[in-house]
């Protein structure tokens, strides 16, 4: 969700959530600056993660500065889902739009 005031961000971050009897926990996004971005990849089923690491490094290298890539992993097979990599990334100039 997005909040147009800190007020509304932090009643909403104060409520706690329950679900089945379990505690929902909410992590807060704060945008540093406009050259911050996060990119999204929803699906890499057909790819692998290596490669997808790497191709992300090829794709937006020339763009922006890759700060962190993360991915889900599974801990008892030590295998990654194969959906929901997030890369941040710091663009090397603002006026330019990512691929």
């Amino acid at each position: 969700m997005i909040f147009n005031n800190k007020e509304d961000a932090n009643t909403l971050m104060s409520t706690p959530l329950v679900y089945n009897d379990k505690p929902i926990d909410l992590n807060q996004t704060v945008k540093i600056g406009e050259d911050i971005t996060v990119v999204n990849i929803p699906n890499f089923r057909d790819v692998g993660i290596e490669p997808i690491v790497k191709l992300i490094s090829k794709e937006l290298g020339p763009w922006c500065e890759i700060k962190d890539i993360s991915a889900w992993r599974r801990f008892d097979n030590n295998q990654y889902i194969p959906h929901g990599i997030k890369v941040l990334v710091k663009k090397y100039n603002m006026e330019d739009d990512l691929p």
